[in-house]
């Protein structure tokens, strides 16, 4: 139960983190008047266009989604998996987004893979040690117990 809750959690924490990054990158590089942000071909000819400065920061937001959203579901569920499936969900927003809206190359498979990167360290930094090491064993001792019946 505490890792579908992780799960969730870090999720919801992925997608908060990306979308304030993103409205930062709107801060710093206006949409242009008259753009309506509900049209594909607005948001296309906002990313074919805008510079790489502010695409790249949207880029860093999604690794940041990632990282963090992969951070608070390993602490929440006391293991080390969940960061990988808020990774991936992230992973799979970013990629319905492209084919709906057309990206730059480089920013498709660099959004593609930044929460993947970042649920990649999480796995590595939260999950060693501590109360995931101490959850791993109670359950590696469990699973004896029941299998030993």
């Amino acid at each position: 139960m505490r890792a579908i809750g992780g799960v969730i959690g870090g999720i919801v924490g992925g997608f908060i983190v990306t979308l304030f990054v993103t409205i930062f990158t709107f801060a710093i590089h206006p949409m242009p008047k008259g753009f309506n942000p509900k049209s594909a071909v607005d948001l296309g000819n906002y990313y074919m266009t805008a510079p790489f400065a502010a695409l790249a920061v949207i880029v860093l937001g999604l690794f940041l989604g990632g990282l963090a959203g992969g951070a608070a579901a390993n602490a929440i569920a006391a293991r080390r998996w969940p960061a990988w499936i808020v990774g991936a969900l992230l992973s799979l927003y970013t990629l319905s987004e492209m084919l709906l809206v057309p990206h730059p190359q480089w920013m498709q498979i660099s959004a593609l893979l930044a929460p993947l990167v970042g649920a990649a360290i999480a796995h590595h930094f939260v999950g060693r040690g501590g109360p995931v090491a101490e959850a791993d064993a109670e359950e590696e001792l469990r699973d004896e117990a029941v299998s030993d019946l």
